[in-house]
């Protein structure tokens, strides 16, 4: 994480770049028949475009799949749109970074306009439906049923309801 975090928590663009293909290399060398890695870069919110452009290229060049957030709240998404006032919407920022592929899993989703929904759709990514972490935060509630009538992969998280 790049920007808008906690100083013990952020680190470089640079640095991050270096440790993920280290770790992914590192993992590589390993060879599990059932563990791989997958970029992660948080959210748009802390990871400013050139880490995101970076990680988005990591995932190319070792065919690994990709896991970020997406639109869970409105307060993230108008943060979002400030960052970056080139882009129409959440969904471009990922698109312009290379973020979008048929490996890509959104967490939440929420809040999507169609035409967001059809850029996902059309890069074969997935949106990963969080409903014990949407419902906790109460952040809005995923139409899943919207998703699927406009093509969109849909699956469901299993985060945080161990806790209900």
């Amino acid at each position: 994480m790049t920007v808008n975090c906690e100083s013990y928590y952020g680190e470089t663009g640079q640095e991050s770049l270096q440790e993920t293909e280290r770790f992914v290399e590192e993992m590589r060398k390993k060879n599990y028949s059932t563990v791989q890695p997958i970029i992660t870069p948080r959210f748009a919110v802390t990871c400013d475009m050139p880490l995101m452009t970076g990680l988005a290229e990591m995932a190319r060049k070792y065919d690994l799949p990709i896991q970020t957030h997406l639109s869970e709240n409105l307060d993230e998404i108008a943060t979002v749109k400030g960052m970056n006032p080139t882009c129409r919407s959440y969904t471009e920022i990922y698109e312009r970074a290379g973020l979008l592929t048929n490996k890509t899993l959104l967490a939440h989703g929420i809040h999507l306009d169609d035409e967001e929904l059809d850029v996902i759709r059309k890069h074969g990514a997935s949106i990963i439906h969080c409903p014990s972490s949407n419902c906790f935060l109460q952040s809005g509630v995923c139409d899943t049923m919207r998703l699927l009538d406009k093509n969109v992969n849909v699956g469901k998280s299993r985060s945080h309801e161990e806790h209900w």
